[in-house]
């Protein structure tokens, strides 16, 4: 999968400089205005400002729902790349995934 990554019949992706690991609870919780928007700022500028990718559990809860959010809020103005791995319990339509060999 990450030769698949950089390989140009891949993704074509250049190899990171830095990775960004966000990691958490999966539960709805609630924060602060100014503390939300200090982790959104802050989590676009080290990852811009260093060629880091992000990433998450890949699911839309919890702080993964706030990097979603903060990287929605500047997908026009930064080339970042984040990738969510979710496990296959949460996938939605996973069984149409698979496929027979």
């Amino acid at each position: 999968m990450i030769e698949y990554m950089y390989s140009k019949e891949g993704w074509n992706l250049n190899r990171p400089q830095l990775i960004l690991s966000v990691t958490g609870g999966a539960q709805k919780f609630t924060i602060p205005h100014r503390m939300k928007k200090a982790f959104k700022r802050g989590l676009i500028k080290a990852a811009s400002s260093t060629g880091a990718w992000i990433i998450t559990g890949g699911t839309n809860t919890g702080v993964m729902r706030l990097v979603g959010e903060a990287v929605a809020d500047e997908f026009h103005t930064c080339n970042l790349i984040v990738i969510g791995i979710a496990t296959w319990g949460k996938i939605a339509f996973r069984n149409q995934m698979i496929v027979s060999l």
